[in-house]
């Protein structure tokens, strides 16, 4: 795999407290993300706190699983956490027992 062909993030956390600025912010994530399209071409993901301004956009490269499963951002069972992250859990299969 060459060395441009991998998972990206992305994301602002903008000291802006209005919707038109978020919205704005939201936009520049998206093209975060399309400018990074080259290195994740089999996702293409962005977050918006539904409190607060955190944007997180992701990339994703299928290299292991490429069910919907591993959709990043990814959520926290009771909604309350977030990650993005640029990796492999290599011992997913130990950790999941």
């Amino acid at each position: 795999m060459d060395n441009h062909r991998m998972c990206s993030i992305a994301g602002v956390f903008p000291p802006i407290r209005s919707f038109a600025a978020r919205d704005a912010a939201f936009a520049a994530v998206r093209r975060m993300n399309a400018v990074l399209a080259h290195r994740g071409p089999d996702g293409d993901e962005v977050w918006v706190a539904s409190v607060g301004f955190c944007i997180l956009g992701h990339r994703r490269l299928s290299a292991i699983g490429t069910s919907g499963a591993g959709k990043q951002p990814m959520l926290s069972h009771d909604g309350r956490r977030v990650i993005a992250f640029n990796g492999e859990i290599y011992n997913y299969r130990e950790l999941r027992r």
